[in-house]
């Protein structure tokens, strides 16, 4: 989380991650443009890393005690919401390099 923080504090200072790149690969769009959508991606990544991150904590700590740590059916039916939330976070993460 830290070098994703470091790092999207960049896009700020340098007119984006792999600006260069992203120019090549963007034809016809203008530097404000493929800026902004890196600055989206790369918010939207962050959020559902975060959201994984602070509910995969939540997860282990509501099981402590717990007979064979035997999760609830709302942790069931978040988890279940949280999978495809990381495979979509990876996916934009994917974009950003």
């Amino acid at each position: 989380m830290t070098s994703g923080i470091s790092e999207f504090a960049e896009l700020y200072k340098r007119n984006g991650i792999n600006h260069q790149d992203k120019k090549l690969t963007n034809p016809g769009k203008s530097g404000d443009e493929i800026i902004d959508k890196a600055v989206n991606v790369g918010m939207w990544h962050g959020i559902l890393n975060t959201a994984s991150f602070v509910y995969s904590g939540y997860a282990v700590w509501s099981r402590i005690g717990k007979e064979f740590w035997r999760p609830t059916g709302r942790q069931v039916w978040i988890s279940a919401l949280m999978v495809p939330a990381v495979g979509v976070s990876a996916a934009l993460g994917g974009e950003l390099g």
